[in-house]
């Protein structure tokens, strides 16, 4: 068994050493108090309780509840085994970073790659019972919609507005490491107990060195947060068809012969960023790699419950249970006289 927060389990287990001590000091003066009596016989006539006993039972219950209640708190879980209960994990919190350059404005995914992107953010954020969640839209440079929230309903609000114009007309490049970094840096405020991680959404088009790239995943990963990929686009790409307002004031985008510039995903840039970040990599189509992705965000997902004793339970419900029906119990130990006049004034009713 291990604890998801084993900081309570200790701190029950300190309550627990202070009840014995409590229960020590406690006999040790009763002692006195019967010694004062008159030692056992007179100590008998004025209690009717034995005053040199140490109250072992009270002690075993007692110090009991305070382990199960404790253990309750530091949410346990069995480890291992086939079938058996895979450890609570902690909540997630993920940054959701896509890509607004020019070359998200490809045609060759309908309607467009940023359309796409979009739309694979929003089952994101479908999925994203017990997360918190970040926005963050990047070209040149990083744009933060909302830091890390668990309110779905205004990050799918503001998802709404992300199109082609969103970002600044004299901003149509592409840096990877500015969306990875500045959405690591939305995540470092984060709990460190949360499970961090960031999704890129791009092409891949980047128009910095690969080794810029690699330094600002390994600058992520050396803080906790790994970096997922999804690549939005197809090998044999596509021309850019730009609204007006936007970069070179609209219409398609031209190389430098003036023939209509061809944007295609680099698949393999966006392989190795998620492999070296610790994360999943999938293709905007490939929909069983996208549901690998969506997994692995939510690894508590994962839990299980073992055995025909436990099925159905949760254990953390158990432990409180057993830690309060202790707690019971010894109030009925100190009170003994009071529990049979309330049974026998039930039976004659």
């Amino acid at each position: 068994m291990i604890f998801l927060y084993p900081v309570f389990f200790q701190l029950g287990a300190g309550v627990a050493l202070l009840i014995i001590l409590g229960f020590v000091s406690h006999a040790r003066r009763r002692r006195r108090l019967a010694n004062f009596l008159g030692g056992r016989r007179g100590a008998s006539r004025v209690s009717a309780s034995n005053l040199y006993r140490l109250r072992i039972e009270r002690i075993v219950l007692l110090v009991s509840a305070v382990l199960a209640l404790a253990g309750a708190a530091a949410e346990p879980g069995w480890v291992g085994g086939e079938g058996g209960l895979v450890a609570p994990q902690p909540r997630t919190s993920v940054v959701l970073a896509i890509d607004v350059s020019a070359s998200m404005q490809a045609t060759d995914l309908f309607p467009t790659r940023l359309a796409q992107a979009v739309q694979i953010a929003g089952e994101v954020l479908e999925r994203a019972e017990g997360t918190r969640v970040g926005l963050l839209l990047f070209a040149g440079k990083g744009y933060t919609l909302a830091p890390p929230t668990e309110d779905i309903e205004a990050l799918t609000f503001l998802l709404r507005g992300v199109t082609p114009t969103i970002v600044s007309a004299q901003d149509p490049g592409s840096l990877l490491s500015a969306g990875i970094r500045d959405a690591a840096t939305l995540l470092s405020a984060q709990d460190a107990m949360r499970t961090r991680a960031v999704v890129l959404i791009s092409d891949g088009e980047a128009g910095e060195p690969n080794e810029e790239i690699t330094a600002a995943v390994r600058d992520a990963r050396a803080d906790g947060v790994s970096v997922h990929t999804v690549g939005v686009g197809t090998l044999q790409g596509g021309e850019m068809l730009l609204p007006r307002g936007t970069y070179q004031m609209g219409g398609l985008v031209l190389d430098i012969t003036g023939a209509p510039g061809i944007s295609r995903l680099q698949e393999p840039l966006l392989q190795r960023i998620a492999q070296e970040g610790g994360g999943e990599y999938a293709r905007a189509e490939d929909s069983s790699a996208l549901r690998r992705m969506y997994r692995a965000l939510q690894p508590g997902a994962q839990q299980q419950m073992v055995g025909p004793y436990l099925a159905g339970s949760d254990l953390t419900f158990v432990l409180a249970s057993v830690g309060l029906l202790l707690l019971l119990l010894d109030s009925l130990l100190e009170a003994p006289g009071r529990g049979r006049r309330m049974m026998l004034s039930w039976r004659k009713s």
